[in-house]
């Protein structure tokens, strides 16, 4: 069986910036507006891989599973990912030359016991988790901010997850408690935001 692997005119004129640097860059904006937005990263995970655990309708539930990967293999979607996904952000590099900071992403994302990933792992460590290649995500710094303060939005969980990506695929790994499965993907886009105002914190264009 397997392991089933977020004074009025004077507030105004505050909030002016702040709603402009909100605002996604057109390049996201692009990728956003032409995936089909998911309202939850679990429901669709285990709709694409099949949660057949019922063996009276294991049959039937494998027949649809197969049916669902075809219809949404290589279709682009959208997913905003809750606080527990930034568990996979960690701290990263900063270039005071160039103020630019890199956050560490590890791209796997679990859902209800399986797992979303760019690409299918490429193994297993000495420990039996799977091996995912880690990848920088980028964000220059404006001259308010600095680097305890990314790491301070990393530690209160304060981002959000914008990941824009077509599934491909399924992969399995053995386990000793039950295989590990997920969905391997094209991951098209990510973007970091504040969780309490929108603010953009990282991007990462794929294409």
């Amino acid at each position: 069986m397997a392991r089933r692997l977020w004074l009025l005119g004077f507030v105004t004129v505050l909030a002016l910036p702040q709603l402009a640097r909100a605002e996604a860059p057109p390049g996201f904006v692009r990728l956003r507006d032409r995936a089909e937005a998911v309202e939850s990263l679990s429901a669709f995970l285990g709709r694409f891989v099949g949660t057949c655990t019922d063996l009276e309708e294991r049959a039937t539930c494998l027949a649809n599973a197969r049916k669902a990967r075809a219809e949404l293999t290589n279709k682009a979607f959208h997913v905003v990912l809750d606080s527990e996904a930034t568990r996979m952000l960690k701290a990263g590099t900063f270039d005071p030359a160039t103020r630019e900071y890199t956050f560490q992403m590890t791209p796997f994302f679990e859902g209800s016991g399986l797992a979303l990933t760019n690409g299918a792992p490429s193994g297993q460590d000495s420990q039996g988790r799977p091996r995912i290649q880690i990848e920088p995500i980028t964000v220059r710094l404006p001259l308010d901010q600095m680097p305890m303060d990314m790491e301070r939005h990393l530690r209160t969980m304060n981002v959000r997850i914008h990941l824009v990506f077509k599934p491909q695929g399924t992969w399995t790994l053995p386990s000793k408690s039950g295989n590990l499965e997920g969905v391997k993907a094209k991951f098209l886009a990510v973007r970091l935001t504040n969780a309490r105002n929108g603010e953009e914190l990282g991007l990462k264009l794929y294409e």
